[in-house]
């Protein structure tokens, strides 16, 4: 989630490399002589083909920072990339009643020219990063123990581009640190307000500012790194501060709109799915053919979940057919009824069984406070790309991110886990 100027960069190059196919294309199919007139027919056609390519892109994490500089991304995901985009394409080409060009070769070679740049392209950039790109010192004031915990952050999000070189977690060191920072050539301060002192905090405020260093606090950076909510740093001052609910009286409204119509046409959309997977989930093995359970919704209200059932009823051992209804999120039908009775919403928190609410609101702080939402079919946490279980330390980090979603819900990070969780799914990687 961090707004870094890389990311612009990287989609410059990208958008460099669709309209260099696109130049490359009109080159090779027609000649240099009308290449102004044929640009002018085929580019008006081709933004929505760029959108296409950009989103895909974008939703495939080729705009995750952290697999950017690394070579998580290699000739499978590009071909993913490819085969989604290119489908989409030649679709959106032959709907296109308006279209006076004819595309098919057009097309193969803008996808040819296409996939050539970006993969020179990215390969340059990530060679750069690798080598060149120098990563911003930073300076940590904080206790050990949560220097540690952004130190992991940090290494987990390396694309993010800092380099930890000063960490000061020893209070008697304070003053001598503050006055060192520039001869360090330090360019990042972050603070944990309630380890420095207001004398000393006041003193490297102004340090910071006259040296023109940038500054954070601790919860800020660790957030932006992350994409989660430091549980050590808070207390009830942070809810009072970022957690107002009339602030987004106007969102949460119109998201329930949205969830109504979406569930409804979705709903009527798939009823013929919906008595072939009943028939799969029969056929599958002896039981019902939903799995109904109590959870608990928004303000704690308990509801009853409703799902295909994907496990046999007596071992409580998924089947083959449960396994794919769940890789695919079939299995989750059931419950654009929970979304049109209210209960649910398609984003939000995963929604827990009253029991372990119970007894995680023993174990950790605040952890109710994930009920200010209704849960969702998918969310911030879903589409994190870590698997958690229902263990104390997974439990812990579900939760900040279910905070990070209550804090930051908004129709743009809805969009983003929209298009993440469509990737999950076509993916077939959903759990």
């Amino acid at each position: 989630m961090i707004n870094s100027p890389r990311k612009l960069i990287i989609l410059t190059g990208d958008l460099a490399c669709l309209h260099l196919a696109l130049f490359l294309t009109l080159v090779s199919r027609y000649s240099l002589d009308s290449l102004s007139q044929n640009w002018q027919s085929h580019w008006p056609y081709f933004l929505p083909v760029f959108l296409i390519w950009l989103v895909i892109l974008y939703i495939n994490d080729f705009y995750n920072l952290n697999s950017v500089g690394t070579s998580k991304h290699g000739y499978g995901s590009l071909l993913s990339v490819a085969t989604i985009s290119s489908t989409l394409t030649v679709l959106y080409f032959y709907l296109n009643l308006k279209s006076t060009i004819a595309p098919r070769t057009n097309l193969i070679l803008f996808i040819f020219f296409f996939l050539g740049a970006f993969y020179v392209w990215r390969r340059l950039y990530q060679s750069y990063i690798n080598r060149f790109s120098p990563k911003t010192k930073l300076a940590l004031f904080c206790s050990p123990e949560k220097a540690q915990h952004l130190l992991k952050q940090i290494t987990e999000n390396p694309g993010a581009g800092y380099n930890p070189d000063y960490i000061i977690s020893n209070p008697d060191k304070l003053q001598e640190a503050i006055f060192t920072l520039v001869d360090r050539q330090i360019k990042m301060v972050v603070i944990s307000e309630k380890f420095v002192p207001h004398g000393d905090l006041n003193r490297l405020l102004a340090i910071c500012w006259e040296n023109s260093l940038g500054i954070s606090d601790y919860t800020s950076f660790y957030e932006q790194i992350s994409g989660k909510v430091p549980i050590e740093e808070l207390d009830s001052a942070w809810f009072l501060k970022n957690i107002q609910s009339r602030q987004k009286k106007y969102f949460d409204w119109s998201k329930q709109a949205a969830d109504y119509i979406m569930a409804g046409v979705i709903l009527i959309t798939t009823l013929p799915l919906w008595l072939v997977v009943a028939i799969i989930v029969k056929i599958s093995s002896p039981g019902p053919i939903l799995f109904r359970q109590k959870r608990l919704g928004r303000a704690g209200r308990i509801f009853t979940i409703i799902k295909f059932r994907t496990m046999t009823v007596e071992e409580k051992i998924i089947t083959p057919a449960g396994n794919f209804l769940r890789q695919t999120r079939l299995d989750e039908l059931p419950q654009l009824i929970n979304i049109l009775k209210g209960e649910m919403s398609f984003i939000g928190p995963r929604p827990e069984i009253p029991e372990i609410v119970e007894e995680r609101e023993k174990q950790i702080p605040f952890y109710r406070m994930r009920l200010l939402v209704k849960p969702g079919l998918t969310g911030w946490n879903q589409i994190s790309g870590r698997y958690h279980s229902s263990s104390y330390e997974d439990t812990l980090e579900k939760l900040q991110y279910d905070l990070f979603y209550l804090k930051q819900r908004s129709f743009y990070l809805d969009s983003i886990i929209l298009l993440k969780t469509i990737a999950t799914i076509t993916s077939r990687s959903g759990r």
